[in-house]
């Protein structure tokens, strides 16, 4: 059993393995092209969190705007009563 692991250690441990790298990571030009990518996207996703906010900004005016118009008018029925 143990000469058995050896063979397998020794078929498998080439250099090829090694030098090869990690085949999750990118190799050269890839890089240059994921870093557009990523570029491009962080661009877009920068555009959409900057109208979000002022999709935002819009949306609490009308509130405080909403919020003025509901006293005034509580203000005028508590008059009136």
């Amino acid at each position: 059993m143990m000469e058995n692991s050896d063979a397998e250690a020794e078929a498998t441990g080439s250099d090829e393995i090694l030098t090869t790298g990690d085949p999750e990571q990118p190799s050269g030009s890839e890089e240059g092209s994921q870093s557009s990518d990523c570029e491009e996207e962080f661009q877009r996703l920068e555009e959409h969190v900057k109208a979000l906010e002022r999709r935002i900004a819009q949306d609490r005016e009308k509130r405080r705007n909403l919020f003025i118009r509901f006293m005034n008018l509580f203000l005028d029925i508590l008059e009136a009563i």
